[in-house]
């Protein structure tokens, strides 16, 4: 298995829950290299981190772009405080709006992200998000 940050990002989903808190990518990374065994100490898994932490963060914002572009939310966010923080789609930031906060806590579906705003312009922002299935609450 090839090891750098296009096969870091692959794992990142495994890895990090979609109500996961803010977390330095270099905190995330030192997780994927224990989880794919690239490493077997925290230790050289850190100094791995901070080697490809640059490439990784461009990998991983490319990444949601790319998905959100084309309408697909993703697991995983960067915090908008700090571009070294990674954290779950559905992890509540202080400056979300009440909608956000509501889709948040159900399942992590964020109307704030592009790929999702012609979603609540068809649904409204009043509706959540269970699975597949999209239930109107009025």
């Amino acid at each position: 298995m090839a090891q750098g940050p296009a096969e870091a990002l692959k794992t990142l989903p495994l890895v990090f829950s979609v109500d996961s808190p803010p977390t330095r990518a270099r905190d995330v990374i030192v997780r994927i290299c224990l989880h794919l065994k690239w490493y077997t100490n925290a230790s050289d898994a850190f100094d791995y981190s901070e080697k490809i932490e640059r490439a990784f963060l461009k990998r991983v914002q490319e990444d949601i772009v790319y998905w959100e572009s084309r309408g697909r939310a993703l697991r995983y966010a960067i915090n908008s405080s700090s571009p070294y923080l990674i954290q779950g789609a559905a992890f509540i930031e202080a400056t979300d709006s009440e909608p956000v906060r509501v889709c948040s806590k159900s399942r992590g579906f964020r109307p704030k992200s592009p790929g999702n705003q012609g979603f609540f312009r068809t649904f409204g922002t009043d509706s959540k998000w269970l699975g597949k299935d999209v239930v109107s609450e009025g």
